[in-house]
């Protein structure tokens, strides 16, 4: 038993010890383009950013980033002689901190600051909505190559869990 404890310690070290900042970095563009699931509907997200600052707080592999997020959702649903459709538009903002762990893997969270734009009708009313909107989200990337990768994200927008394609340029 001693020694399987010895072998994941080695293993854990080993990983610490090969860290390469893969993920984000400072002059980076990422574009991330995804799916989820929602509130209403199936939701679709696009979303840039920028790294600006490297090592953030003097933590290496530590990058801040800022960037624009672009979410849309569509439902249609009907309750017996009743029918609602919808959709909801969410322009913001995002600040986002992105760290890599190790070679390819990369985490971030950070807040977004945007409006809502939200419109459903039914047989009988329809209601517009315009309002400011707040969130904040969480997720990781993995690279399979420097350019590439997959994303999933939680948190509060468009999505409640999106997963999609992420590129860095």
């Amino acid at each position: 038993m001693k020694k399987v404890y010895l072998l994941l310690l080695a293993a854990f070290l080993m990983l610490n010890l090969s860290v390469q900042s893969q993920g984000l970095e400072k002059g980076d563009f990422g574009l991330n383009v995804g799916i989820g699931l929602g509130y209403r509907g199936f939701p679709i997200e696009v979303s840039g950013t920028y790294g600006i600052v490297d090592d953030l707080f003097n933590v290496d592999g530590l990058t801040l980033s800022v960037g624009g997020y672009l979410g849309v959702s569509m439902f249609h649903t009907s309750y017996y002689w009743v029918s609602y459709s919808g959709v909801r538009v969410l322009p913001a903002v995002r600040v986002l901190a992105h760290y890599t762990f190790f070679d390819k893997l990369e985490v971030f969270a950070g807040p977004a600051a945007g409006f809502v734009i939200d419109r459903t009708t039914s047989n009988y009313d329809s209601d517009n909505y315009f309002g400011l909107y707040g969130s904040i989200a969480a997720g990781a990337k993995y690279y399979f190559t420097d350019n590439f990768g997959v994303y999933a994200e939680t948190g509060y927008s468009i999505g409640y869990f999106m997963v999609g394609a992420t590129f860095k340029f």
